[in-house]
């Protein structure tokens, strides 16, 4: 088909053709200005712009409540991803700001409200350490991994962490991560790698403890003469089984002489002595009694 005829088709009945198309977009004119409009809330992380790698803020607000309002049909299928509140610290001169959030939304879209909308605070050198792990379940042992993570923030919660602990309760093999200071209080503000540890192993809690000795007497016909025993012994084993114990029977290999020998002692079960127990004897053999 030559341009020519293609002109004359297209012009063919154009004041119809024009009507039609003006009709049609009132149509929809008036259907896009009568949708409803409504508002929808999102809580979005508060991302931070304009700092180097070696310097973070300090007294920000993990999460930025944001309120927008559009029509129902651009409101309704808008992803959470489109809404994100930003402060822009680029040109913040010294040590602290005063800054209000802004939000990055897509076109149709506007602001109603944010919370809150004005942010106050301080930047920090940041920085950096490697802290000890401690996993802890009541009345259970752990063997836990990894043994040390990384504790990243304002160096002056940096230098105030001394740990990284975790606490379990319901056998579950994921454990949150907290850093605490020396008073076991904790460190916020600063981010953990990795933020969680792996429990492999459980077992019953051991716990140590002190306990009196008590020898027990040469048989009849020998006499002791001296003894050189340790006052009390140092036994490791479950609370419940060292609760209540007031003292480790021990025994020795009896006979003349003098000499060294080692003493073995009456534990209950589940309990372990720290070490072997030694002891130094005088024994002579008893006059019989007439």
């Amino acid at each position: 088909m030559s341009p020519r005829e293609v002109w004359a088709r297209l012009m063919h009945n154009w004041p119809a053709k024009l009507l039609t198309f003006l009709i049609a977009f009132m149509l929809w004119y008036q259907l896009r200005e009568n949708e409803p409009v409504v508002d929808r809330t999102f809580v979005r992380e508060l991302q931070v712009i304009g700092l180097g790698e070696d310097r973070v803020a300090v007294g920000l607000p993990e999460v930025v409540q944001v309120r927008v309002r559009g029509t129902a049909r651009r409101v309704e299928t808008l992803s959470p991803n489109a809404v994100v509140p930003f402060v822009d610290l680029s040109r913040v001169e010294g040590e602290t700001f005063d800054q209000r959030i802004q939000i990055q939304l897509p076109p149709g879209i506007q602001v109603v409200d944010i919370v809150p909308d004005r942010l106050i605070g301080r930047i920090e050198p940041l920085g950096e350490a490697l802290l000890p792990v401690e996993v802890f379940s009541p009345g259970v042992g752990l063997r836990f991994s990894p043994n040390q993570v990384r504790a990243r923030g304002p160096d002056r919660e940096v230098q105030r962490a001394v740990a990284a602990v975790g606490l379990e309760l319901q056998g579950e093999d994921e454990v949150a991560l907290y850093a605490v200071d020396a008073a076991g209080r904790p460190v916020t503000g600063l981010a953990l790698e990795p933020n969680t540890a792996r429990v492999e192993a459980r077992a019953p809690l051991l716990i140590e403890r002190a306990v009196p000795l008590r020898l027990e007497p040469p048989p009849a016909g020998l006499r002791l003469v001296e003894a050189r025993v340790p006052t009390e012994v140092t036994v490791v084993g479950p609370p419940e089984a060292l609760d209540g114990l007031e003292f480790i029977p021990a025994r020795a290999e009896w006979r003349e002489g003098s000499y060294v020998a080692p003493l073995a002692l009456e534990l209950p079960d589940g309990v372990r002595a720290g070490g072997e127990v030694w002891g130094r004897f005088r024994v002579e053999r008893a006059e019989p009694v007439e």
